[in-house]
Order: C-alpha cells, then sequence, then structure tokens
C-alpha cells in the first residue's frame, strides 16, 4: 500500500512533466512553422535569418534567438539581435494584441554610419549642431541595446493602446505610452490595408485603388480618434553629461587673456544655460504656461542635477488627434488646447 501511495504522484509527476515537454516541442514546432510562413509571404528569406525558435507550452510567448536581417545581400547594412520574444498575443479579425521584447540589438559599421546622419543633439540651446547622437556624447560605436514593444487594437472597445521603451546604455533611456479612444474598426482597417499591400507586392501592376480606399477609411479613423492618454519619460545615461563636456572644450569662445580657460568654459556655459532658460520661459509663458517647467527641468539636466524628465498628459476633455495641429499654430488656440491636455512634467 505505501508503495502505492509513492508510485502513483510520482507517475503523476512523470506524466506531467512529459506532457509539458511534449507539448513545448509542439508549439515550438508550429512557431518555427509559422515564422518560415510568415518570413515566405514577405519575401524576406534571403534577408531574415534565426538560430533557434522555441515557445511555451501552450504558445503564449514565442522565443527567437539569434536573429539576423541584412537590408540587402552584400551592403553591409545588418541588424541583429541576440533574442527576440513575443508573448501576450492575440490575433483575431477585431482584435491584435502583442509584446515584443528584443534583446541585445547591435547594426553593423555601414548602418551605423547611416544612423549618425540622422538626429543632431541640440544640446539644450547651447547650439551644438552636425552632431549624431553617438558623436555629440564623445562615442563612435553603439552598444547593445534594448527595446520593447506593446500593441493592443481592440475593436469591441474602439481602443489602441501601445507602449515603446528603448534603453540605449551609456546614452539615453526613453519610454512612451500612449492611449486612443473612439477608433471604430482600425485593426480589421489595418488587416485590410496589409492585405493590399500583400497584392500590391505580388502584382507590382496592380491599379491599388482598394490600396487608397483602405487608406483614406484609415486617415478618416485617425481624425476621429481621441487622445486618452500620454506618458514619456526620457533618462540621461551619459549622452548629455558626455555632451556637455565636448561643448565646454570645442564651443566656448576663450580669451587667451582671461585666465584660467576651464573657468572660462564654465562660465559660458552657465550664461548660456541661462539665457535659453529665458528664452524658453518667455517662449512658453504666452503660449503654455503649464509647460514653463520644463525649461527649468531641462537646465537641470544640462547641469547634471537632474536625470531627465517626465511628460505626462491626460485630457480632462475630449481631445481628438486632428486637434493637436493647432499646437504647430501657436497663439490662443494652442493655449486652449494645451490646457485641454493637462499636461504635468517633473524631473527624473
Amino acid at each position: 500500500m505505501m508503495q502505492k501511495k509513492v508510485l502513483i504522484p510520482a507517475g503523476l509527476v512523470v506524466l506531467a512533466v512529459a506532457g509539458y515537454f511534449g507539448l513545448g516541442a509542439y508549439s515550438s514546432k508550429l512557431a518555427q512553422k509559422k515564422l518560415e510562413d510568415w518570413v515566405y509571404d514577405q519575401n524576406l528569406g534571403d534577408s531574415l535569418s534565426w538560430e533557434s525558435v522555441s515557445a511555451s507550452p501552450l504558445g503564449g510567448t514565442v522565443t527567437i534567438k539569434g536573429v539576423e536581417f541584412s537590408a540587402a545581400a552584400g551592403s553591409d547594412l545588418e541588424l541583429r539581435a541576440n533574442r527576440v520574444q513575443l508573448s501576450e498575443l492575440i490575433d483575431e479579425n477585431n482584435r491584435t494584441r502583442a509584446r515584443i521584447k528584443i534583446e541585445g540589438v547591435s547594426a553593423s559599421p555601414k548602418l551605423l554610419g547611416l544612423m549618425r546622419q540622422y538626429g543632431s543633439f541640440g544640446g539644450y540651446g547651447m547650439g551644438v549642431a552636425a552632431y549624431g547622437p553617438l558623436l555629440s556624447s564623445g562615442r563612435n560605436e553603439l552598444k547593445p541595446f534594448d527595446l520593447t514593444l506593446y500593441v493592443d487594437a481592440n475593436d469591441d472597445e474602439g481602443t489602441l493602446e501601445s507602449d515603446f521603451s528603448l534603453n540605449l546604455p551609456e546614452l539615453a533611456s526613453v519610454e512612451i505610452h500612449y492611449g486612443l479612444a473612439n477608433l471604430k474598426d482600425f485593426n480589421r482597417g489595418m488587416r485590410r490595408l496589409q492585405d493590399s499591400l500583400d497584392q500590391l507586392r505580388k502584382n507590382p501592376g496592380w491599379l491599388g485603388a482598394s490600396l487608397a480606399d483602405t487608406g483614406a477609411d484609415l486617415e478618416s479613423m485617425m481624425g476621429r480618434a481621441e487622445l486618452s492618454e500620454v506618458s514619456l519619460s526620457l533618462k540621461d545615461n551619459g549622452l548629455v553629461k558626455r555632451s556637455v563636456a565636448l561643448q565646454k572644450r570645442y564651443g566656448t569662445p576663450l580669451d587667451p587673456t582671461a585666465g584660467d580657460a576651464d573657468k572660462q568654459r564654465d562660465e559660458y556655459f552657465e550664461k548660456t544655460l541661462r539665457t535659453f532658460g529665458k528664452n524658453c520661459e518667455s517662449g512658453l509663458r504666452d503660449s503654455a504656461p503649464k509647460l514653463i517647467d520644463l525649461c527649468e527641468i531641462a537646465v537641470d539636466v544640462a547641469n547634471g542635477k537632474s536625470r531627465g524628465i517626465s511628460f505626462n498628459v491626460k485630457p480632462d476633455e475630449r481631445v481628438r488627434l486632428a486637434d493637436l495641429e493647432r499646437l504647430r499654430a501657436g497663439g490662443p488656440a494652442s493655449k486652449r488646447l494645451v490646457e485641454r491636455l493637462n499636461p504635468e512634467v517633473s524631473a527624473l
């Protein structure tokens, strides 16, 4: 009897473990097959490769290791990721949801060279020009970085939520969240657009009338969409500190007769920041007084007194996405819209 009591639970454990790994293997094979089919459908067979694919037993999480993407054969425009993980997956006609986490992303030197051409670090009004984010921080290489993207488009609720985070070692971290409401059939519209793009890719001579109609529908949807919330966090991981040091050293007009060079650099930098702060506040006082604190926080970040900026919007009244165009115009209309957005800013 005692032997039976021991063997029955042990047998159940063995069955459970065998079932777990068996189902896991099945899910992994299914995930591998789906990935291969998707690569074939998108004609990416010569551009995208990976080392392994695995999935959780119920298929809820798919992990792809050793992913490599090449923009064109022999071009040395390549991206590599140590691991890509997909989770929280829903793939239905009325709802699409996915969380994509990409770890250890690195770029080939040639692709990195192209990336340096985009964006310049403004230096909080210090006139830093012609610097890409790397060069302005004194770096000539980009360390492997991580990013996460989450999207949930729900036609039943008429909502769209999205999160994005990017962590660049020794540079900066960014986190963005936004939510939209009053989006009728957005998910179905995106699926129709994908179908039209697939058709156009398979038949380049296709007139694309359906694509134009779908695009117009989506544009109309986005015009009616309402902003429910936005949050943005920018954190300095060394980019600002090193950029300021470079600006002080190479962007300061020195007077050989005025004494200590480092003292001149510090004084010139502080004067530049004070000018920036005053101009910033003056520019926002009439158009967006609720955002004036941004000026002080930006100065504190440049001075090393703060790690970054947090910006949150949660409208207390309806704000359509199309209304945001008024922010460019400035004046009373822009001021009323900013008040309606109900923004909050704080230092990190």
